[in-house]
């Protein structure tokens, strides 16, 4: 959910696609032989572009939103991949993408002289402009010394998914969140037991402070 750009925010989208794009291309040429690496990228941006443009002018899914559960859709439908082999897929991608921003994250909380506290107070605030809304509708249920939580109880994703008749798919979208969960390990331990893709009527997020943060 943790999403690098403003899932909902208006945002320049040229640019996110044509990272997705670049990035995707060059995973797949790690993967395959080029021939077979073209083959799949051009399949993969034709689903890309045509999922995208489904989205373009629904109001209740924006098109920003859209673009997470679309990238992974396009990557299953234009290989042969088990769910595994598509996770690990597209979280290398991932990972390439957030490198400067998961970076940026760890040095602020490893300079910080209260990382937990830091932590806490940057999620409050990305959650209200990101997420405290109709498309997610979030909601902080714990804020104490040493526990952190929220919970969604709405996940567009997950409603790409459904709208699409891939809802296998959404469950493997959800690994996306251990990328940041990662990054700060050092200082915050990420639990989430229930989620809308696995039959829950909310995901919750819980984060706890380490003894060492």
């Amino acid at each position: 959910m943790d999403s690098a750009y403003g899932d909902s925010i208006v945002e320049p989208i040229e640019p996110i696609i044509d990272l997705f794009f670049q990035l995707t291309e060059a995973q797949l040429k790690k993967q395959y032989p080029l021939p077979e690496a073209e083959r799949i990228n051009t399949s993969f941006q034709l689903v890309f572009q045509r999922l995208l443009a489904k989205y373009s002018d629904n109001s209740n899914i924006l098109k920003n939103d859209a673009i997470n559960p679309i990238f992974l859709i396009a990557l299953h439908e234009s290989q042969q991949l088990t769910h595994d082999e598509l996770v690990e897929q597209m979280l290398a991608i991932y990972r390439e993408m957030l490198t400067e921003i998961l970076l940026s994250q760890a040095i602020m909380l490893s300079t910080s002289e209260d990382p937990w506290r830091t932590f806490v107070e940057t999620t409050k605030a990305t959650n209200k402009e990101l997420y405290e809304n109709d498309f997610f509708r979030c909601k902080t249920v714990i804020d104490q010394e040493q526990e952190f939580g929220f919970d969604i109880h709405r996940c567009v994703y997950f409603e790409v998914f459904k709208e699409e008749g891939y809802l296998e798919l959404a469950p493997l979208l959800c690994q996306y969140d251990f990328i940041l969960a990662e990054s700060i390990s050092d200082w915050v331990e990420f639990q989430r037991d229930e989620t809308i893709a696995e039959g829950f009527n909310r995901c919750t997020f819980r984060y706890f402070k380490k003894s060492s943060g």
